[in-house]
Protein backbone atom coordinates (compact mmCIF):
# COMPACT_ATOMS: atom_id res chain seq x y z
CA UNK A 1 0.00 0.00 0.00
CA UNK A 2 1.31 3.46 -0.90
CA UNK A 3 1.03 6.21 1.71
CA UNK A 4 1.77 9.72 0.51
CA UNK A 5 3.62 12.14 2.79
CA UNK A 6 0.52 14.28 3.51
CA UNK A 7 -1.46 11.31 4.80
CA UNK A 8 1.41 10.19 7.08
CA UNK A 9 1.09 13.31 9.27
CA UNK A 10 -1.78 11.70 11.23
CA UNK A 11 -0.11 8.31 11.77
CA UNK A 12 1.12 7.36 15.24
CA UNK A 13 4.67 8.62 15.51
CA UNK A 14 7.45 10.38 17.38
CA UNK A 15 8.93 13.40 15.61
CA UNK A 16 11.99 15.48 16.47
CA UNK A 17 12.26 18.87 14.73
CA UNK A 18 15.06 21.44 14.72
CA UNK A 19 13.37 24.83 15.32
CA UNK A 20 16.34 27.16 15.80
CA UNK A 21 19.87 26.11 14.77
CA UNK A 22 22.65 26.04 17.33
CA UNK A 23 24.33 29.22 18.50
CA UNK A 24 28.07 29.68 19.14
CA UNK A 25 27.85 27.13 21.98
CA UNK A 26 26.01 24.66 19.76
CA UNK A 27 22.79 24.89 21.80
CA UNK A 28 19.73 24.62 19.54
CA UNK A 29 15.96 24.68 20.05
CA UNK A 30 14.13 21.46 19.19
CA UNK A 31 10.56 20.22 19.33
CA UNK A 32 9.42 16.68 20.10
CA UNK A 33 5.93 15.59 19.07
CA UNK A 34 4.36 12.25 19.93
CA UNK A 35 0.91 10.96 18.98
CA UNK A 36 -0.74 7.57 18.98
CA UNK A 37 -4.16 8.23 17.50
CA UNK A 38 -5.95 8.90 20.77
CA UNK A 39 -3.43 11.02 22.67
CA UNK A 40 -0.52 13.26 21.89
CA UNK A 41 1.73 16.11 23.01
CA UNK A 42 4.51 18.39 21.86
CA UNK A 43 7.31 19.93 23.89
CA UNK A 44 10.09 22.36 23.03
CA UNK A 45 13.52 21.88 24.55
CA UNK A 46 17.09 23.12 24.23
CA UNK A 47 19.87 20.71 23.50
CA UNK A 48 22.72 19.74 21.22
CA UNK A 49 22.34 18.03 17.85
CA UNK A 50 24.90 15.50 19.07
CA UNK A 51 22.34 14.11 21.51
CA UNK A 52 20.51 12.60 18.55
CA UNK A 53 23.67 10.85 17.41
CA UNK A 54 24.02 9.36 20.90
CA UNK A 55 20.39 8.22 20.77
CA UNK A 56 21.00 6.66 17.35
CA UNK A 57 23.94 4.69 18.80
CA UNK A 58 21.77 3.44 21.67
CA UNK A 59 18.99 2.09 19.43
CA UNK A 60 21.17 0.66 16.66
CA UNK A 61 20.19 -2.98 16.18
CA UNK A 62 17.46 -2.77 18.82
CA UNK A 63 16.24 -5.15 20.17
CA UNK A 64 19.23 -7.37 20.77
CA UNK A 65 17.29 -9.80 22.99
CA UNK A 66 13.73 -10.40 24.19
CA UNK A 67 14.15 -8.29 27.33
CA UNK A 68 16.02 -5.37 25.73
CA UNK A 69 15.34 -1.90 27.15
CA UNK A 70 16.89 1.42 26.13
CA UNK A 71 16.18 4.61 28.05
CA UNK A 72 17.35 7.98 26.77
CA UNK A 73 16.58 11.64 27.50
CA UNK A 74 17.12 14.65 25.24
CA UNK A 75 16.98 18.17 26.60
CA UNK A 76 17.56 19.05 30.24
CA UNK A 77 15.45 19.26 33.39
CA UNK A 78 14.01 22.72 33.83
CA UNK A 79 14.28 23.69 30.17
CA UNK A 80 12.25 20.91 28.59
CA UNK A 81 12.95 17.22 28.05
CA UNK A 82 11.78 14.28 26.01
CA UNK A 83 12.32 10.96 27.78
CA UNK A 84 12.22 7.74 25.76
CA UNK A 85 11.93 4.16 26.92
CA UNK A 86 12.23 1.57 24.13
CA UNK A 87 11.39 -1.98 25.17
CA UNK A 88 11.03 -5.40 23.68
CA UNK A 89 7.77 -6.72 25.11
CA UNK A 90 7.91 -10.41 24.19
CA UNK A 91 10.07 -13.20 22.79
CA UNK A 92 8.72 -12.57 19.27
CA UNK A 93 10.42 -9.15 19.17
CA UNK A 94 7.32 -6.96 19.47
CA UNK A 95 8.35 -3.54 20.73
CA UNK A 96 6.90 -0.62 22.58
CA UNK A 97 8.00 2.93 23.27
CA UNK A 98 7.00 5.22 26.10
CA UNK A 99 7.57 8.88 25.19
CA UNK A 100 7.32 11.45 27.99
CA UNK A 101 7.54 15.17 27.36
CA UNK A 102 8.28 17.53 30.23
CA UNK A 103 7.85 21.28 29.91
CA UNK A 104 9.97 24.10 31.16
CA UNK A 105 9.37 25.10 34.74
CA UNK A 106 5.97 26.65 35.41
CA UNK A 107 5.69 30.06 37.07
CA UNK A 108 3.96 28.54 40.10
CA UNK A 109 5.73 28.43 43.47
CA UNK A 110 5.82 24.60 43.52
CA UNK A 111 8.36 24.62 40.67
CA UNK A 112 6.63 21.64 39.06
CA UNK A 113 6.76 20.68 35.41
CA UNK A 114 3.91 19.84 33.09
CA UNK A 115 4.32 16.43 31.50
CA UNK A 116 2.53 13.92 29.30
CA UNK A 117 3.29 10.35 28.24
CA UNK A 118 2.34 8.56 25.02
CA UNK A 119 2.64 4.82 24.29
CA UNK A 120 3.62 3.67 20.79
CA UNK A 121 3.91 0.18 19.27
CA UNK A 122 6.92 0.03 16.97
CA UNK A 123 8.64 -2.40 14.60
CA UNK A 124 12.33 -3.15 14.01
CA UNK A 125 12.29 -1.80 10.43
CA UNK A 126 10.93 1.53 11.70
CA UNK A 127 13.75 1.74 14.26
CA UNK A 128 16.30 1.17 11.49
CA UNK A 129 14.83 4.06 9.46
CA UNK A 130 14.65 6.27 12.58
CA UNK A 131 18.30 5.47 13.34
CA UNK A 132 19.32 6.83 9.92
CA UNK A 133 17.16 9.95 10.34
CA UNK A 134 18.62 10.63 13.81
CA UNK A 135 22.14 10.48 12.36
CA UNK A 136 21.11 12.97 9.64
CA UNK A 137 19.61 15.29 12.29
CA UNK A 138 22.73 15.03 14.45
CA UNK A 139 25.03 15.89 11.53
CA UNK A 140 22.94 18.83 10.27
CA UNK A 141 21.92 17.10 7.02
CA UNK A 142 18.26 17.10 8.06
CA UNK A 143 16.02 19.13 10.37
CA UNK A 144 13.64 16.27 11.17
CA UNK A 145 13.64 12.66 12.38
CA UNK A 146 10.41 10.63 12.53
CA UNK A 147 9.72 7.22 14.06
CA UNK A 148 6.45 5.90 12.60
CA UNK A 149 4.60 3.50 14.86
CA UNK A 150 2.11 0.71 14.21
CA UNK A 151 -1.45 1.92 14.15
CA UNK A 152 -3.41 1.03 17.29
Amino acid sequence: MYIDQDSRKDLPCLTFLLLVPGDDDGVALFKAKAQNGSFGFSVEFYGYAGQFGELASCIRGFPSESKSVVEFTVGATGIGTCMLKFMCIDALGHMGLWVTGESRRTPFPEKKYQHATVALRIEAAAIDRFHAELLALASGISEKAVLYAVEP
